[in-house]
């Protein structure tokens, strides 16, 4: 069955992945973030939470760009995230963002088991 993007996006996501200008940096961001996890509601807010005491997290709203193609994660308080999605799957999430810095980051996520 067709499932829409907002249906297939909704759920707990674990990184699988993470690339800065196509460099793996899976290890480093496992390091800063521990047991990072995205939590995407249908009632379109979400959570990242990681172990990291100095990292812990974040809280917001997501919306999906007319076409679908971007999410924009609005940060409660302030600032936006803008994820280009490359896949997204009932079980994979692929998206990228330019970070502060002007680098390309990459992040394969998938379905928290």
């Amino acid at each position: 069955s067709f499932r829409s993007p907002s249906s297939r996006i909704t759920g707990t996501w674990v990184m699988n992945k993470c690339l800065q200008n196509t460099v793996d940096r899976t290890a480093d961001f496992n390091v800063l973030f521990p047991n990072y996890t995205l939590t995407i509601g249908d009632d379109k807010n979400y959570s990242i939470s990681t172990s990291n005491l100095l990292a812990p997290g974040e809280k917001g709203t997501w919306v999906f760009n007319d076409a679908q193609t971007e999410i924009n994660l609005r940060k409660n308080g302030s600032g936006t995230s803008i994820w280009k999605v490359k896949r997204l799957t009932a079980k994979e999430l692929h998206a990228s963002q330019v970070d502060a810095n002007g680098d390309l980051i990459e992040y394969q996520l998938r379905q928290k088991d």
